[in-house]
């Protein structure tokens, strides 16, 4: 993230007088106003916090409520805005007042949608994992004599193909169950297609109803309807469907006879204040005056302002969808392309709702040997090479960034001869060394029982996670080891072992489509919602749970009866015994759950 690097030039080019971060207020919420009027009645906070969690009796309880009451909602403090600044052409101290961070950093005391009101320049300079993944695994390939520079081929076949399967894991923002399902229904072939498909998933289009209407035109099952004549000249690229703010303000302009201010103005509307007089107002306004004015008639403008109210709060700006569409598709095209470097990248820039074991995986599916942690091999972080992608000391838990650092420096002095070697040039705190010997990094030395033998005759009581001595049947498995002390079972996956030829796995699926089957795989990610009953407010809790076999990720879909009974289960690596029925959606499997258990 180089973030920072953006904010101090701005000091730099405009100088403090006129650059300030923007401050963020806090308010006080239950929890915290319960503590504050602890505090100010002089309630010992261990009984404030007996209070908080199991509603125990406690002195002054009536006045304590009382006052925690009238202050949920009020602000508490100013904090500061992540990457949000505003840029002055005279000294802030003539526009806004200013005080200092806890960090000493200087902020305005006002928040952003304040500092917009007085006319501020405000900027957001957000930070984008994306960009730290490309860049890094650019330099990789650079390394290698390659170079990987835009715009690519126009057709790209691996990508296509890529988006068509929905392998998306570790592509911007195209990892998420929903929006692997949405690949592959869409099929996107270009940055703009894939900007599309990023819009698309948004809450906004959903809750229009346009998500499914917007597959059905593009695979050419229904015909385009662009609810008025006056709307295909805009809406011809989206079949009809409105996916961008700009698309609202282009209704507003086109349709109703707005000027772009006004039309501006139609959208902050709806996206913000989407009940009051303000939000009425401006229906009225729409649906019976500018409309009407333009020869629209009531029950056309009337429809189209219900797309538009539902529509507009959560849609994305087009440049932002562009943006994300651009990032998507060079992530796109690393995987397809030079998949060592990327999944190098990904491990080392990881930022995803999965954890690192599923992209480890994801590689091994793909044919990149994925190498575990080794004292002669690695460095602190994942690294590309000839023979896979190596794994960096610094993924076992454990271990000091300082004595990691030590292993390297002796190492690049000379070569460790043998363990004892090892122990004598890098000063190990108690555990560390025994830490590497079970995760197998000093496997060059030996069998693991025999060096922790080694380790703890040389030095009595070194052991911290097994008791001493040792045997083979009392050592962890490798696999097991992996597992605990980096994250990542690089030996064998966790499922292998009950797997049989009865079970399902995620790779057969398609073969037994609206059969029942039964499925082994550990959790991946589980996701809590509400179904939608017929009048489309949210009705009983349902979920969604991603769970793998050593063959791929596959979703099961707890329905509000499944989730009563099985919703809790799902709380740990697993692996899970699931029964349930295979569907299919728009190229999409899911397992539909009838039964669960865990068998770790």
């Amino acid at each position: 993230m180089r973030r920072d690097e953006v904010i101090a030039f701005c000091y730099r080019r405009w100088g403090p007088e006129h650059v300030a971060m923007i401050a963020t207020v806090s308010t006080y919420r239950p929890r915290s106003a319960l503590r504050d009027a602890g505090r100010l009645l002089g309630v010992p906070r261990a009984e404030i916090s007996r209070f908080i969690e199991d509603g125990r009796a406690i002195c002054h309880g009536a006045e304590l409520a009382r006052i925690a009451a009238r202050l949920t909602g009020l602000p508490r403090h100013l904090g500061l805005h992540c990457g949000g600044l505003v840029i002055t052409p005279c000294p802030l101290t003539d526009i806004a007042p200013l005080t200092r961070a806890p960090k000493g950093v200087v902020m305005t005391q006002y928040e952003k949608d304040q500092a917009e009101m007085l006319g501020l320049i405000k900027m957001d300079l957000l930070g984008n994992s994306a960009l730290t993944v490309i860049a890094e695994a650019r330099d990789w390939l650079g390394k290698r004599g390659v170079e990987f520079s835009e715009p690519g081929p126009r057709f790209d076949y691996k990508v296509n193909r890529l988006f068509a399967n929905g392998d998306t894991l570790g592509v911007y923002q195209c990892e998420s169950p929903g929006m692997r399902q949405l690949c592959r229904a869409l099929r996107p072939t270009n940055r703009k297609e894939t900007a599309a498909a990023l819009s698309l998933i948004r809450p906004g289009p959903a809750a229009a109803g346009m998500k499914e209407t917007f597959i059905r035109r593009r695979r050419g099952l229904a015909s385009v309807d662009y609810g008025h004549p006056g709307m295909a000249e805009f809406l011809a690229d989206t079949y009809g469907v409105m996916l961008f703010q700009e698309d609202v303000m282009k209704v507003a302009v086109n349709l109703a006879g707005y000027s772009f201010a006004e039309a501006d103005t139609l959208r902050r509307t709806v996206s913000k204040k989407r009940t009051g007089e303000a939000f009425a107002a401006e229906r009225h306004r729409f649906v019976f005056k500018r409309a009407a004015g333009a020869g629209v008639t009531p029950a056309v403008a009337e429809a189209i302002w219900a797309r538009v109210a539902r529509f507009a709060s959560y849609a994305f700006c087009k440049a932002h969808a562009s943006v994300y569409g651009r990032l998507a598709w060079l992530t796109a095209r690393l995987k397809a392309h030079y998949p060592r470097e990327f999944y190098t990248a990904v491990l080392n820039g990881h930022k995803s709702m999965y954890p690192k074991r599923v992209f480890v995986w994801d590689a091994l599916r793909h044919g990149i040997p994925v190498l575990p942690p080794d004292i002669f091999e690695s460095e602190l972080c994942w690294t590309p090479g000839p023979r896979g992608i190596r794994a960096g000391l610094g993924i076992v838990h454990g271990l000091r960034r300082a004595v990691l650092g030590e292993v390297l420096r002796e190492r690049r002095v000379r070569p460790f001869r043998d363990l004892d070697d090892l122990r004598r040039r890098v000063r190990f705190q108690t555990g560390e060394l025994e830490r590497l010997i079970l995760v197998g990094a000093c496997r060059a030395w030996g069998r693991r029982e025999a060096l922790l033998t080694r380790l703890w005759t040389g030095t009595p009581g070194e052991s911290v996670l097994l008791p001493q001595p040792t045997s083979q049947a009392a050592l962890p498995s490798l696999a097991t080891a992996e597992l605990s002390l980096t994250g990542i079972p690089f030996t064998s996956h966790p499922t292998q072992t009950a797997m049989s030829a009865a079970i399902c796995r995620a790779v057969q699926m398609r073969a037994w489509i609206n059969r029942e089957v039964v499925m082994v795989g550990i959790l991946d990610a589980c996701k809590h919602t509400r179904a939608k009953t017929d009048n489309g407010k949210p009705g009983r809790e349902m979920s969604f749970v991603t769970l793998e076999d050593a063959t791929g990720l596959f979703e099961v879909v707890l329905f509000p009866e499944a989730h009563q009974r099985w919703g809790k289960l799902f709380r740990q690596l697993g692996p899970y015994r699931v029964r349930g029925t295979v569907t299919a959606s728009w190229d999409s499997l899911v397992l539909e759950l009838r039964e669960a258990e865990c068998i770790a």
